[in-house]
């Protein structure tokens, strides 16, 4: 998608603008999903689109692709080498999650 590799602030506001549309007036197939939420994750840290981009997730989970969203979320949280986890976690400078360390 033109908003992962864009660098000009007008591509990307006009990307979210035409995600924001589409998840409102009609339908996003479920094979773009994880490209979809991707691209709202990176989004999301920047200052002047952090508010619309909020507003397409919110939308887009309240949709009947909720559900294979959130899941889409957890997966990049729990995959090392997912796009949206690097650049989410790079951007914020948070540390990464600890381990889950189970008692036997």
């Amino acid at each position: 998608m033109t908003c992962l590799t864009t660098a000009t602030s007008n591509d990307t506001i006009a990307c979210i603008t035409l995600l924001s549309n589409i998840v409102m007036y009609s339908m996003i197939p479920p094979s773009t999903l994880q490209t979809v939420i991707a691209t709202l994750c990176r989004t999301v840290n920047n200052y002047t689109l952090c508010k619309p981009t909020w507003k397409v997730m919110r939308n887009l989970l309240g949709t009947h692709l909720g559900h294979s969203g959130l899941y889409t979320l957890i997966m990049f949280l729990e995959n090392e080498s997912s796009p949206a986890r690097r650049t989410t976690f790079r951007q914020r400078n948070l540390p990464k999650p600890k381990e889950h360390v189970g008692r036997t």
